[in-house]
């Protein structure tokens, strides 16, 4: 069994590292907002861009959040956030260097002060250029766990570690100079903060790495 940690590297072809990689996109595409801040709010995302770090290349997310009742201060004048209740997510970079499949969750113990959601339906809100708008207003934050897939020339392995996530969406119509106006902000940023990789290939016994986040994998190859 072969781990790997923070000072891993693409570069090592023994080791795999997630440590560095960043998704980042100034869009984000919102596909169901229901949005209440006296009950559980849902909001489904995507998104896809060029990541950046050990891995670059294409990537592609698809993720859910739930947001429990909000009723604390939101990080906008007139907005207020809740705790997250639940967190999923896909996601795949497709690099030059490797394949990386994965998902994302809120860690085994729960939600932290750090996981936290902001989504409202707004009437007579201001913000940057536009004012007496009306529409709805997301913000994201949290640091869940991962648990990835790498696939590269010098074989598989398992990655697990902590990431970060912030997503946000601002869908407006309102006053704009006076003229009426559409004003639409997004964007979108994870990055890979902790790894530790385990690698899921034969050794020369022909005996397979018993972690379970390599069962499966060693039997499509």
């Amino acid at each position: 069994m072969l781990i790997a940690t923070q000072t891993a590297g693409a570069d090592d072809p023994g080791t795999a590292t997630l440590v560095g990689e960043e998704m980042l996109v100034q869009d984000i595409s919102l596909s169901t907002i229901d949005c209440d801040p006296s009950r559980v709010s849902t909001v489904s995302y995507s998104a896809s861009g060029i990541a950046t770090g050990p891995y670059p290349g294409p990537f592609t997310v698809q993720g859910m959040v739930t947001i429990e009742p909000q009723t604390q201060p939101g990080p906008r004048t007139g907005t207020v956030e809740g705790p997250l209740q639940s967190l999923s997510e896909t996601f795949t970079i497709n690099s030059a260097l490797g394949t990386v499949t994965g998902t994302k969750s809120l860690p085994p113990t729960g939600a932290t002060p750090s996981d936290i959601g902001s989504c409202q339906h707004v009437t007579g809100f201001a913000t940057g250029p536009i004012t007496d708008a009306s529409g709805t207003v997301v913000d994201v934050f949290s640091e869940p766990v991962y648990d990835a897939i790498v696939q590269q020339p010098s074989g598989t392995f398992h990655v697990t570690g902590d990431a970060s996530i912030s997503f946000t969406e601002l869908d407006l119509d309102g006053m704009c100079m006076l003229v009426q106006c559409h004003f639409r902000q997004a964007a979108f940023d994870q990055s890979f903060l902790t790894s530790t990789s385990t690698q899921c290939d034969e050794n020369e016994n022909g005996q397979g790495n018993q972690d379970p986040g390599c069962q499966g994998q060693e039997g499509g190859r």
